[in-house]
C-alpha cells in the first residue's frame, strides 16, 4: 500500500517537463558558484568575470571547462570520465552514451552542487555512488533506462527528477533522510 501511494505522489507531481538545461544560464538563475561558502574566501581576489578561457590541466578530455563547472554533454561519453577536477560545483553529462554509475565514479567530488545525466542509457546505479555528496542539490536522472529509484541518495537533494525511465521499483528506503526535497518529478 505504502508503494502504491509514493507511485501515486510521483504520478501526480507537479514537476516541469524535460528541457534541455544550459548549464551557464543555468549558474546566472541559481547562483550556484556560491553554493560552497567555505571557498569564498579563496575567491574573493578573483573578481574576473570572463571564465570562457578557463584552463585547467585537470579537465577531462573532450570536455569543458570553466571554474567549478564541467560540461561534457553530447560527447558520445560511455562511462564518467575520469579527472574531474575536485572543486567542480556542477557536472553536466548529457547526451551521452553512459550506462552505469560505478562506486567510486564520484570519488572525491565533495562539492559538487549539481549532477545533470539526462539523456543517457543509465540502467545501474552503485548503492555507494552518491556517498559523501552533502553538498549535492539537484540530480537529474531524466531519460535513461533506470527501472528502479535507488537507496542512499544524497540527503541534500532539493529537485531528484526521474522523467521517462522504466521505472518499476522503489527501494525501500530510497527517500529515507531526503528532508529537504521538494521537487520529485517522475512520469
Amino acid at each position: 500500500m505504502r508503494v502504491f501511494l509514493l507511485l501515486c505522489l510521483l504520478a501526480i507531481g507537479n514537476a516541469k517537463p524535460y528541457e534541455p538545461i544550459n548549464v551557464m544560464e543555468f549558474m546566472k538563475n541559481y547562483d550556484v558558484m556560491m553554493a560552497d561558502s567555505a571557498d569564498e574566501e579563496s575567491d574573493e581576489d578573483d573578481d574576473d568575470d570572463n571564465d570562457d578561457n578557463y584552463e585547467d590541466g585537470n579537465c577531462p578530455s573532450d570536455c569543458r571547462c570553466s571554474p567549478r563547472v564541467v560540461q561534457c554533454s553530447d560527447k558520445s561519453h560511455i562511462s564518467i570520465p575520469e579527472k574531474i577536477p575536485e572543486d567542480t560545483v556542477i557536472l553536466d553529462l548529457q547526451n551521452n552514451y553512459i550506462t552505469e554509475i560505478k562506486e567510486n565514479d564520484f570519488k572525491g567530488l565533495n562539492k559538487l552542487h549539481g549532477l545533470f545525466l539526462i539523456h543517457n542509457k543509465i540502467s545501474k546505479i552503485h548503492p555507494k555512488a552518491f556517498r559523501n555528496m552533502e553538498h549535492l542539490r539537484l540530480l537529474y536522472l531524466s531519460y535513461n533506462h533506470l527501472t528502479e529509484i535507488p537507496a542512499n541518495l544524497p540527503p541534500n537533494v532539493i529537485e531528484l527528477r526521474f522523467h521517462q525511465n522504466k521505472i518499476n521499483k522503489i527501494q525501500k528506503e530510497a527517500f529515507k533522510g531526503l528532508r529537504k526535497l521538494h521537487v520529485l518529478g517522475k512520469t
